[in-house]
């Protein structure tokens, strides 16, 4: 197998649903805790954002969007990543249409929604990717379609790009009821996430919690695991 058809496997195979037992546990108590906390505020709305690339951001998306579909809500996963999507490739759907056609006037909104394999979930892939990604992204015509949005998903799950990349995650926050950080143990330092933290606070981005990802325990080398808290929002340990 020549260099290029591994590469393309390995993305394959690091884009994907992490359907055993225990990772679906772990994604069942993230999904838990939000429930609790949208008790006090509201939690229809959230955007999920990393440091860097390459901490797991999209596929903790993908997996907590099933999670949310199994207790009985009607989800909707927006890859809203303009330059590097990849839900269409994690749930195997078509990215002609998407947010950038409905966007632009191409596609209406029901014909760019793709339903899943899976019961309650669906997906608005990102679409053609465009010259004017950030443009887009500052829309009315965005924020329009959010809320539309709201009237027809419990849960709406934005996929964006890396805090410390571009702007966008800290631009869209204002779409979103609350933030998720997922922070890959090994590959972000306290450095950058601090950084990530104080640019999304900029904004007055609600951050509510952080996603701890491929913490090593024992001897679960793959097992996924979540911290989820309050306490890097005010910059503690």
């Amino acid at each position: 197998m020549n260099k290029a058809k591994r590469g393309k496997r390995k993305q394959r195979e690091y884009y994907k649903l992490r359907l055993d037992s225990a990772s679906m546990e772990a994604y069942s108590m993230l999904q838990t805790n939000l429930d609790f906390y949208g008790i006090d505020q509201k939690q229809q709305v959230i955007l999920i954002t990393s440091s860097l690339q390459a901490e797991g951001k999209s596929t903790t998306i993908s997996n907590l969007g099933v999670a949310f579909a199994q207790s009985d809500k009607r989800v909707l996963i927006v890859d809203l990543d303009l330059r590097k999507p990849v839900q269409h490739r994690i749930f195997n759907v078509p990215s002609t249409t998407g947010v950038t056609t409905v966007l632009t006037g191409k596609s209406k909104i029901e014909d760019a929604i793709k339903p899943t394999d899976r019961d309650n979930l669906f997906l608005l892939p990102c679409g053609i990717r465009p010259p004017n990604p950030t443009e887009l992204l500052r829309s009315e015509a965005l924020r329009q379609l959010i809320e539309y949005l709201r009237t027809k998903y419990d849960i709406i799950i934005l996929d964006t790009p890396p805090v410390l990349a571009l702007a966008d995650a800290a631009i869209l926050s204002k779409y979103a009821d609350s933030v998720l950080l997922v922070v890959s143990a090994g590959i972000v330092d306290m450095t950058s996430l601090e950084l990530s933290i104080k640019n999304l606070n900029m904004v007055n981005a609600n951050i509510i919690g952080v996603v701890m990802n491929n913490i090593k325990v024992g001897d679960h080398r793959n097992s996924y695991y979540y911290r989820y808290g309050y306490g890097y929002r005010y910059g503690n340990d």
